[in-house]
């Protein structure tokens, strides 16, 4: 029996760089069956945009159509009112080598980093779908270390094709 994808609940851990996606596709995206999530570490990096206009529009989608809790996850956070998990260092410590191979870290952008971390170990502790522009159309980045890990993981062109294509184009056998 074929299932189309819009049947199937998929859980998609947002990266700060998909909301501006999110916030252009929205009208398209809103009626298929995706639970969109973020972590706090991604918050803080929402709250860098200076445009005003766009950061309201952005807080608006992720009240409406994201969640916080993307399950246990986070090093280097406050616990305060927030899930915290502390893998394994052996974990850390891999996923950590794979993105500074991938050039993750770079500029001495320590925080930067450290949002990364949290998101790749949300994703693998918890079997999210990332969405990140991160490293798309370049040798290196966040979206290359992610699939290397086989972390399952979209730029904003390969979750287009896969989500928002017309009926009939999309189908699971």
């Amino acid at each position: 029996m074929d299932k189309s994808i819009n049947d199937i609940n998929v859980n998609i851990l947002l990266d700060c760089n998909a909301f501006d996606y999110i916030l252009e596709k929205i009208s398209l995206i809103k009626d298929l069956n995706l639970k969109f999530y973020y972590i706090w570490s991604q918050e803080i990096e929402l709250e860098k945009f200076s445009d005003l206009n766009k950061l309201l529009k952005i807080k608006e989608i992720k009240k409406n159509y994201t969640l916080e809790t993307a399950g246990v996850f986070m090093i280097n956070a406050p616990c305060i009112n927030k899930e915290c998990f502390f893998p394994n260092s052996e974990v850390v410590n891999t996923i950590k080598r794979i993105l500074i191979k991938h050039k993750c870290l770079k500029n001495h952008r320590d925080n930067n980093f450290k949002y990364d971390l949290n998101l790749a170990i949300a994703a693998y502790i918890n079997k999210f779908i990332v969405l990140t522009n991160d490293g798309s159309g370049k040798k290196d980045g966040l979206l290359k270390a992610l699939k290397e890990m086989r972390i399952k993981c979209y730029s904003t062109g390969e979750f287009e094709n896969i989500y928002l294509k017309t009926e009939g184009k999309n189908e699971i056998k």
